[in-house]
């Protein structure tokens, strides 16, 4: 967007500025930036008013031509399907439909923030969710009309926005200056700027994705075992260099790295489908109503994306699918072989575990009978931070009776646990009605 606005021979500084931007993005997250309203209210205003004016025009402008579009194209496709037959047609239009797989961030971002809405949740997500999908529809539609309507060619260095734009405002004239180059700055910058708030939610979500993955064993834990401050400075730092990489490995093609998003986000559509058409026919499976129209729109759904992934990885494998078949698997061998590492250790630990608790077992105790140890506070005391695992507690302690012999009479064992406050009263002892209290990890 910004490029449509400068020299063709600035072309070569893009990929510099595209890094350039990836800094201040990552610089501006480590400083705690944020998505203000205050700042994306007006860009997204301004974006809708200047885009929806443009289009509109473009469109009654040409209005007397709407006549002849759909029969035009239905003719297109018509004698398309009778040379290379429905299936290249069916095929060029996911085809299409990948390649505007951007587009999907923000229902993306919306079902990824269902818990930040207000309630009824559910109600305010699907609505919100309706209302993108409409407006996205609305959009991609009077963009495609103003393409046809005017023709509209590509033009080297420039967006097809740009392009259109042109030809679009090309006879505007306020008090006989020509306003075309200002109107079409206008709406480029705020095209822009837009685009540079929406690169951001990369970094405010990613973090969040990456500890989660972290979490499970994925990834390494230093993603996700420090404050959340140091937490997002590692996703953050971590986010910006694959970005750069990213842009470096391609040289900053626009087409490249969109046939890189398109494989990988049809991917995760895929899976994340698969999942819940799954988990649909188990509901069917365990004798719920109801579900039936669900699991049919799961189900179809799954099968369109996975037949977009298949053909997109197909078609695009030489021209760059490779790169994103290789890049991809290689995260995914980095994740298993993380999550086998964490299954390896946690084995040793509770062999180690089993080995210490059969050795204290059979250990001499020195307390007999109900007689409790007693602590005397003036005399040195260690604290041991404790996790999920007691023999790392024990052999802390141990190796500290090693080092330190004699040296500390009191020991205390610390443990970090999230409890959850019942709403309903619970029996907890001798029949007594209280609000309970619940270890959850």
């Amino acid at each position: 967007a910004l490029f449509s606005l400068l020299p063709l021979e600035w072309q070569g500084y893009k990929l510099v500025v595209a890094c350039f931007v990836v800094l201040l993005l990552t610089y501006s997250n480590l400083r705690g930036m944020k998505e203000s309203i205050k700042l994306l209210l007006p860009i997204f205003l301004g974006f809708v008013v200047t885009h929806v004016v443009l289009i509109g025009y473009a469109i009654i402008a040409h209005s007397s031509e709407l006549p002849n579009l759909i029969p035009n194209a239905i003719e297109d496709s018509t004698h398309m399907a009778e040379e290379f037959g429905w299936l290249a047609v069916i095929a060029l239009f996911f085809k299409a439909f990948s390649l505007g797989g951007g587009t999907y961030t923000g229902l993306e971002a919306v079902s990824n923030s269902v818990q930040n809405f207000a309630e009824p949740r559910v109600k305010t997500g699907r609505s919100t969710m309706w209302a993108v999908a409409f407006s996205l529809a609305i959009v991609a539609a009077g963009i495609i009309m103003m393409y046809l309507l005017w023709d509209v060619q590509r033009v080297e260095g420039e967006t097809l926005n740009a392009s259109a734009f042109r030809l679009v405002t090309a006879d505007w004239v306020i008090a006989g200056v020509n306003i075309s180059s200002e109107v079409v700055s206008v709406a480029l910058l705020f095209a822009m700027g837009l685009l540079f708030v929406a690169a951001n939610t990369g970094f405010i979500a990613g973090p969040a994705v990456l500890a989660s993955m972290a979490t499970d064993r994925w990834m390494p834990h230093m993603f996700s075992g420090l404050s959340s401050r140091l937490v997002t400075k590692n996703g953050v730092v971590l986010f910006g260099m694959l970005a750069i990489g990213a842009l470096l490995a391609t040289g900053g093609s626009v087409y490249l790295l969109v046939i890189l998003y398109s494989i990988n986000v049809f991917m995760d559509f895929t899976l994340s489908i698969g999942g819940l058409t799954k988990y649909r026919a188990t509901k069917i499976g365990q004798g719920e109503k109801g579900n039936i129209r669900k699991l049919i729109g799961a189900g179809v759904a799954f099968i369109v994306c996975a037949s977009i992934l298949v053909m997109t990885v197909i078609e695009k494998f030489s021209y760059g699918g490779w790169k994103t078949v290789l890049v991809t698997g290689l995260v995914i061998a980095l994740g298993l072989a993380i999550r086998k590492h964490y299954t390896h250790v946690s084995k040793r630990l509770q062999e180690v575990e089993d080995d210490l608790a059969a050795a204290l077992y059979f250990a001499p105790s020195k307390i007999t009978g109900k007689e409790k140890p007693k602590m005397d506070t003036r005399k040195p005391t260690a604290v041991f931070l404790v996790g999920g695992s007691s023999a790392s507690g024990m052999h802390t302690f141990l190796w500290v009776q090693r080092l330190f012999p004699d040296v500390y009479q009191n020991v205390v064992f610390a443990s970090v646990r999230l409890w959850v406050q019942h709403k309903e009263p619970r029996t907890i002892a001798k029949g007594h009605g209280q609000q309970g209290l619940r270890p959850i990890g």
